[in-house]
């Protein structure tokens, strides 16, 4: 859903998380007949921004944009007994979002703004992870008939190559048409600020011991 160049873990947090702690949400999928994203998203969705205090830093495979550190990892803090998978379900959604918003700010502190996301591939199937984006980041989200990009845009190579089209730009404006607008809530918005700013400072506060575990870590296997 969100470029690849930018962000390295996004919808494998979600399914990392389906796999490892979602059962009774796949037990109550199955007995349904539906998918488990429906009863997770679901719940998640009862759940107010920031997950009930929940923080999770989306760095499962470190970060290449915009921190650039191999050695960074993944977190979740905020815990308590309360929290349950929907809450985790939830801060995944608002951390992988989070972690838009930042490469878009380090955009802008360029001067490179960015007023539109057009949105592509399996997470544009869940509607409340889109909203959460559009939310998060205060950007509108295009959704596009073709959901897969790369299968469009290959498409879109061949009619110019077979002279349907003389221009990719003529192609594109021709094959690529625009199914769905999610507009940002201005209110969420503000409270998500609050958040995000926590999301910030987790990763100053944790490099050093997330160095330091990773150098153990590789001094074990090494014995």
């Amino acid at each position: 859903m969100v470029d690849r160049r930018g962000q390295i873990s996004s919808g494998s947090i979600i399914n990392w998380l389906r796999e490892n702690i979602a059962y009774r949400e796949e037990c109550e999928a199955k007995e349904k007949g539906v998918n488990v994203f429906t009863i997770l998203d679901q719940k998640a969705e009862s759940l107010p921004p920031g997950s009930e205090g929940l923080i999770l830093l989306d760095y499962w495979q470190g970060n290449r944009t915009p921190v650039r550190d191999p050695l960074a990892r993944g977190c979740i803090w905020g815990l308590t007994l309360s929290h349950q998978v929907s809450h985790l379900l939830r801060a995944a959604y608002e951390g992988t979002a989070y972690g838009t918003r930042h490469i878009l700010d380090t955009f802008a502190r360029s001067g490179f703004n960015v007023s539109e996301v057009y949105a592509c591939g399996g997470g544009t199937r869940s509607a409340l992870w889109l909203q959460i984006h559009a939310d998060v980041c205060n950007v509108p989200i295009f959704l596009t008939e073709v959901e897969e990009a790369s299968t469009l845009g290959t498409a879109i190579c061949a009619a110019v190559a077979a002279g349907a089209y003389k221009t990719v730009e003529e192609a594109a404006q021709n094959m690529v048409h625009v199914r769905e607008k999610i507009c940002p809530d201005a209110k969420k918005h503000e409270l998500y600020n609050f958040f995000y700013e926590k999301y910030l400072e987790t990763y100053p506060r944790l490099a050093d011991l997330m160095h330091q575990m990773v150098a153990k870590v590789e001094e074990m296997y090494k014995d």
